[in-house]
């Protein structure tokens, strides 16, 4: 027999964990989208209904029947501050770009959840000290 719409299905199972070792938190936020500098612009980018892929061929030029024209780029791949992250200018220049964006985009993460000012402290102090959040 089903269900009647006034009645519900017992639940057997707790939505919420029962531990506090279970629990998952989210507290801090980044990310690197085609035409963003940010999750923000990301958000104006869609409630506005903008499309960020185009077919602009300023990174790079190529022209294959079988290779979509349309292409996302993140913007500022040459930006880097490598004195902000302690590292060495010239390996900063030579640095794979991808990497230069994860720490980029892992500090904004940390700075967002609020826990920057630790954790810098800590690992910029002595390398030698375990970082804890």
């Amino acid at each position: 027999m089903a269900p009647t719409p006034n009645e519900f299905p017992a639940c057997e199972t707790s939505p919420v964990a029962d531990s506090p070792g279970d629990r998952v938190v989210i507290s801090g936020m980044s990310g690197l989208y085609p035409e963003c500098h940010s999750v923000k612009d990301l958000s104006d980018i869609l409630y506005n209904k903008i499309n960020p892929i185009n077919n602009d061929k300023s990174r790079w030029k190529f022209e294959h029947p079988e290779v979509s024209q349309y292409t996302g780029k993140v913007p500022g791949l040459e930006l880097f501050d490598a004195q902000f992250f302690k590292i060495h200018y010239r390996l900063g220049e030579n640095m794979e770009p991808m990497s230069r964006k994860i720490m980029e985009q892992t500090y904004q993460a940390l700075y967002d959840a609020g826990k920057i000012v630790s954790m810098f402290n800590l690992l910029f102090k002595d390398s030698r000290q375990t970082l804890t959040l």
